[in-house]
């Protein structure tokens, strides 16, 4: 008899082992999709007072800039998140177009926008 208690005893450490090892990599893949879904999304709220760059581009007086998983710029405004480059266009968010201002100084062109995207990619 006690020959056979000596050899479960290894037979049942190895499981509570194994259960034991399973759960901390479960808890543990846990915490690390936690973190991911919390860094899935950025966001920095930017007003044409605090703008520093060119000429302020929007016909509203403050957007939002975020970043999604993916690499997708994107431009809050109100309410409504706007591709703000070409992954979130591929993603199938809308145009800001509507919200763009245009160039008084160059006919036809639009009021650039370059360092905004650059502060939302920035996010990612």
């Amino acid at each position: 008899m006690d020959m056979q208690t000596a050899d479960a005893q290894p037979v049942r450490r190895p499981r509570k082992l194994l259960i034991t090892a399973g759960v901390a990599v479960a808890v543990a893949a846990g915490a690390w999709t936690a973190t991911a879904m919390t860094a899935k999304s950025h966001s920095k709220h930017v007003t044409e007072a605090s703008y520093s760059g060119a000429p302020w581009p929007f016909t509203v007086p403050a957007v939002d800039l975020k970043c999604i998983d993916g690499g997708e710029a994107l431009v809050r405004i109100a309410g409504v998140d706007y591709a703000f480059n070409g992954k979130a266009i591929d993603a199938g968010y809308p145009s800001f177009s509507a919200y763009w201002l245009d160039d008084p100084s160059t006919p036809g062109a639009k009021l650039p926008t370059f360092s905004l995207i650059m502060q939302a990619e920035a996010l990612c």
